[in-house]
């Protein structure tokens, strides 16, 4: 039986889970995302642990792959390793190849997360030029409505990605997101209270098509 597990320990390298792994998430990637995560693993994984028994690998050996990561002044790139080992190790639980909870919270052994805060533009002629762009941006559709509402709206990007036609009352011109998520420090999710947002009058000049469109529905 020894012999079996052992033969079976190195069929299931780290690189061939995550080869594994990979190859079924990758169809609901975006081709160049896939790249980049492969990427990150041919740069960063294999060359230490790749050939290595996935069952074999620690915590204390990940958190000193990453550190090596982040020495070389990675930081973002360590923190994005990270996330790809925890769903690596999550597949081959589900697939019975690893036991239940075999690593810890990597992201506790990484450095806090440097924000940096943009200043707003209020600039009259900056401000202009700024809205001259969104209004002239050409990628995808969703983006393009998204950019031209934000303006309009005053959300947060994150509140806007994620607007549910059931929060919006375009009758009494309202937008009602719901507390639980919406972002508070001081309290829990249940506890926030909904966020009101005015809509902007149907004959706003220049109003988003998407906008426009919506409200002949």
């Amino acid at each position: 039986m020894a012999k079996v597990v052992s033969q079976l320990d190195h069929q299931h390298t780290f690189e061939s889970v995550a080869t594994q792994w990979l190859s079924i998430r990758e169809s609901s990637w975006d081709p160049e995302y896939t790249r980049t995560v492969r990427q990150r693993l041919e740069l960063n994984a294999y060359p230490w642990l790749g050939k290595l028994p996935i069952s074999s690998i620690s915590t204390p050996m990940l958190v000193e792959n990453l550190q090596r990561i982040i020495k070389r002044g990675a930081r973002e790139t360590a923190r994005r390793v990270a996330q790809i080992y925890k769903q690596i190790f999550e597949f081959a639980e589900a697939a019975g190849i690893t036991p239940p909870n075999q690593i810890g919270n990597l992201a506790r052994t990484l450095p806090a997360k440097r924000v940096k805060h943009f200043a707003a533009v209020t600039d009259p002629e900056k401000l202009g030029a700024l809205l001259k762009a969104l209004d002239s941006y050409s990628g995808t559709m969703p983006v393009c409505c998204a950019l031209k509402l934000a303006p309009l709206l005053f959300c947060r990007p994150g509140d806007l990605r994620h607007m549910e036609w059931s929060e919006v009352n375009l009758d009494a011109g309202e937008w009602l997101i719901s507390g639980h998520k919406m972002k508070g420090l001081t309290v829990t999710k249940q506890d926030r209270p909904d966020h009101l947002v005015p809509l902007p009058h149907p004959h706003v000049r220049n109003e988003p098509c998407c906008v426009r469109k919506a409200a002949r529905r």
